[in-house]
C-alpha cells in the first residue's frame, strides 16, 4: 500500500528477527568519515584500511547469511566476480597497487550484494537515521569551510603517516580545486573526508535517507534537513551527489505532475543540461571521457587488460596514464576486466529501468540506485567504502525486487503502522 505521493520501500526490521546489521552498517560509516582526522592527529598510518577491514567483515557476514536464507545464486555470480578479479590481479606488475584496485570493484559490488541478501533482515529506519546523524556533522563541516574559506584540517597532512604521494595543485590537494569559466581556481569543501567528491556521495545518500523517512513517517524534520545538505553538496561542488539529489526529489515531483516518461526524459534532458551549463567550471569531460574509453576498451580488449592498466593508483605508480579510463569507475571497469563486468552493468541498469517501468508511483530507492549506477559512470570516487556504500547497498535492496521471486515492484514490503511513530 502506498499512503503518499511516493512509495515507501524501506522496510523494518522482521519481528521474528534480531537484527544487528544496521549497527555494523553505522560503525563502518563512523570509522570511515573520521579515519582521515585520526590519522592526521595518531600518526597512523594504517588506519586508512579500517572502513575496508568493516567493509570486508560486512561482506563476509552477508555470504554466510546468504547461504542460510536461499540466496545462494547471488552468492555463487558474487563468487565469479571474485575468481573473475584474482585470474586479472595475476596480470598486475605491483601487487599492492592490484590489491588496492580490486577492491574498487569488489567494495561496491559487494555492497550490492549485501543489500540483496539483507534486504529484509537491515534495521533500514534505525540505518537511515544514522546516517543521517552522521551527515549533519559532515554538512556543518562542509559549510563551516566555506565559510571560513579552507580546509578546517589541512588534507595533506596525512599524507606524512600513510606512505602515499598526494597529487596536489596550487598547493591544494587536488581533489579540492576545481577551474572557474574566468580562468581562476575555486576551492571545494571537503568535509570530514577531507575529500569533496567523497562528501558529495555520502551527502547524496543522505539526502535519500531523509527523503524516505520524510515520506514513510510523514515528520518535518527530516524534510527540514535537506536544505542544509542540499547546501553542503553545493560547496562541496560535488557533481555525484547534486544527480542523487536531484533524482529524489525533483524526479518525482515532474513524475506525479506528468507521469513517470515525462519525468524519466526531462531528468535525462536536465542532467545533460546541468553537466555542459552548471558544471563547465569543473572537469565534468574528463569523467565522461573515462567511460568513453572504457567502452571503447571493450572493443579493443573484450577481456579487459588487467589491474594496474589505468587509474588514478596507476597514474601514480607509473604503470598507467590518465587518458584511459580514469574519473570514471565504471570505465576502469570495464579496461579492467572487459566484456564481462559490462554484461552485469547492463543487466543491472536494464534492471533498474524495468523495475521504474512497472512501478506506477516514484520510489525513492530505485532512483537513488539508478542514479548511483549513473554516477559510478562518471566518477571513479563512487567506489569509496563509506561515503557511497549506503547508496551501493540500496542498489542491492532494489535489484532484489526485480530477481527475487515474490517482486512486489515498488508496493510497501511491510505496513507502515510498523514504522515509528
Amino acid at each position: 500500500m502506498t499512503s503518499s505521493r511516493y512509495d515507501s520501500v524501506a522496510p523494518v526490521k522482521v519481528q521474528h528477527m534480531t537484527s544487528m546489521w544496521h549497527i555494523l552498517i553505522i560503525a563502518i560509516l563512523t570509522i570511515g568519515m573520521s579515519q582521515s582526522i585520526l590519522i592526521t592527529y595518531t600518526g597512523i598510518g594504517t588506519l586508512k584500511n579500517l572502513d575496508d577491514a568493516g567493509a570486508l567483515l560486512l561482506i563476509l557476514l552477508a555470504a554466510w547469511q546468504a547461504l542460510k536464507n536461499g540466496c545462494q545464486k547471488a552468492l555463487i555470480l558474487y563468487g565469479c566476480l571474485v575468481l573473475l578479479c584474482l585470474v586479472n590481479l595475476l596480470r598486475v606488475s605491483i601487487l599492492t597497487l592490484g590489491i588496492t584496485q580490486i577492491k574498487q570493484v569488489l567494495f561496491p559490488a559487494g555492497f550490492i550484494f549485501v543489500g540483496y541478501v539483507l534486504r529484509n533482515s537491515i534495521d533500514w529506519v534505525k540505518l537511515m537515521r544514522g546516517q543521517l546523524v552522521l551527515s549533519m556533522i559532515a554538512a556543518i563541516w562542509a559549510i563551516w569551510e566555506w565559510v571560513i574559506g579552507r580546509p578546517l584540517i589541512d588534507p595533506l597532512l596525512q599524507y606524512a603517516f600513510t606512505g602515499e604521494t598526494p597529487r596536489t595543485r596550487d598547493g591544494f590537494l587536488f581533489a579540492y580545486v576545481y577551474d572557474m569559466a574566468n580562468g581562476a581556481i575555486g576551492i571545494r569543501s571537503g568535509g570530514p573526508f577531507m575529500n569533496p567528491p567523497m562528501t558529495g556521495f555520502f551527502l547524496g545518500g543522505s539526502v535519500v535517507c531523509a527523503v524516505q523517512l520524510g515520506v514513510s513517517t510523514k515528520r518535518l524534520r527530516y524534510w527540514l534537513i535537506i536544505p542544509l545538505l542540499t547546501f553542503a553538496i553545493y560547496v562541496a561542488y560535488a557533481r555525484a551527489g547534486m544527480l542523487i539529489l536531484l533524482a529524489v526529489t525533483v524526479t518525482p515531483i515532474i513524475w506525479k505532475m506528468m507521469g513517470r516518461a515525462v519525468a524519466l526524459i526531462l531528468s535525462l534532458i536536465g542532467a545533460y543540461i546541468i553537466s555542459g551549463v552548471f558544471f563547465q567550471e569543473g572537469n565534468t569531460a574528463n569523467h565522461a571521457q573515462g567511460l568513453q574509453s572504457g567502452l571503447q576498451s571493450i572493443v579493443l580488449s573484450p577481456w579487459g587488460v588487467g589491474f594496474g592498466s589505468t587509474g588514478y593508483q596507476a597514474v601514480l605508480a607509473g604503470t598507467g596514464t590518465d587518458t584511459t579510463g580514469s574519473e570514471s569507475l565504471f570505465g576502469l571497469w570495464l579496461n579492467w576486466l572487459g566484456l564481462p563486468i559490462a554484461i552485469l552493468l547492463a543487466v543491472a541498469m536494464l534492471s533498474l529501468l524495468f523495475l521504474l517501468v512497472r512501478t506506477k508511483s516514484p520510489n525513492i530507492f530505485y532512483l537513488a540506485a539508478l542514479a548511483t549506477l549513473i554516477a559510478g559512470g562518471l566518477s571513479e570516487t563512487a567506489s569509496a567504502t563509506s561515503a557511497s556504500m549506503i547508496l551501493w547497498i540500496m542498489c542491492g535492496y532494489s535489484l532484489a525486487d526485480c530477481w527475487q521471486k515474490k517482486q512486489s515492484y515498488g508496493s510497501d514490503v511491510i505496513s507502515n503502522k510498523l514504522l515509528p511513530k
